[in-house]
């Protein structure tokens, strides 16, 4: 039996606002929400095709912020 089963996992791209290029090695952060606080609960990069993921994650509310320099930080 997989203990992970009942977990979720969020993925995406992170790419370019104008252009919409992909983004390679940018800092994705993932963060559970309760109320107003923000906890970090999983940081990973993207690929060379813009992918990231974050998995194990319980039920709940999240927010994925991405970094790169040079780039303007977003968050979803």
């Amino acid at each position: 039996v997989d203990p992970d089963a009942t977990l979720n996992t969020l993925f995406g791209i992170v790419r370019a606002a104008i252009t919409l290029t992909p983004l390679s090695g940018a800092t994705v952060n993932t963060y559970s929400v309760v109320g107003t606080t923000q906890t970090l609960v999983s940081t990973t990069q993207t690929n060379s095709s813009g992918q990231y993921v974050s998995p194990y994650l319980v039920d709940g509310d999240y927010v994925i912020v991405a970094n790169l320099s040079g780039y303007d930080q977003t968050a979803s």
